[in-house]
């Protein structure tokens, strides 16, 4: 099989504290080549699952009842074979994002007027400069039977150059108490994160439409170049 897809997206910065982000994702396709086979089927049935009568099955315990069964569902509604090649569109995923930086600097002690930006160096700091952050993303994935999108509001606060922590709300057609939590630690070369959404929903996982816990170690490496 042959597939064939890309990516795109931008940043742009409106302002020093306002940026806007755009992406869409796993735009592309596979050509199903590969021993294809389809089915398709036309009808209807009603089974009452297997019965057997032991009085009159006596001499013929041994035989396959549930092949019986399979036989006689396929008579009553039959299906077509298809090995034709064809062709599934990736679940393309759109994103768009804005935030704005508020707050005192990081890393400004009231001492000095600093315009660095963290994280222009070094390549170990978080890449703004503002203690806080709010903002809103839109997602939206295509499914067979439409897209599926949600809207999600942020808010997040560094401390220091090294920790972040953020919490998010969002609404989709699943749950509108959807809350979240995630951090984020980055000590010279590592970076630690963990994250977890639908918060209120662990109390009760089995009745949860959707929940989801995630932790991760990075180790990034940078150039030397001056």
């Amino acid at each position: 099989d042959i597939g064939v897809g890309i990516d795109v997206g931008f940043t742009y910065r409106l302002s020093e504290r306002t940026t806007v982000t755009g992406s869409l994702l796993d735009l592309g396709f596979i050509y199903h080549s590969s021993d294809p086979k389809s089915y398709s089927l036309e009808g209807n049935t009603t089974v009452e699952g297997i019965e057997i009568d032991i009085l009159e099955n006596f001499a013929s315990l041994d035989r396959d009842f549930w092949q019986d069964l399979v036989d006689e569902v396929e008579a009553a509604v039959p299906f077509d074979t298809n090995t034709k090649n064809y062709i599934t569109f990736r679940p393309t995923k759109l994103y768009a994002s804005i935030r704005n930086d508020f707050g005192e600097p990081v890393g400004n002690s009231g001492l000095q007027n600093c315009d660095c930006t963290a994280g222009s160096s070094g390549g170990g700091e978080l890449r703004t400069k503002y203690r806080n952050s709010f903002g809103g993303q839109f997602y939206m994935i295509n499914r067979p039977r439409g897209p599926q999108m949600a809207l999600t509001g942020f808010y997040t606060r560094r401390i220091g150059n090294i920790l972040a922590f953020k919490g998010t709300y969002t609404v989709d057609k699943f749950s509108y108490t959807n809350l979240g939590l995630g951090m984020n630690l980055q000590a010279g070369p590592v970076n630690f994160y963990i994250m977890a959404d639908n918060l209120l929903s662990y109390n009760n996982i089995a009745d949860s439409n959707y929940a989801s816990f995630q932790f991760g170690l990075n180790i990034i490496s940078w150039g030397s170049g001056k």
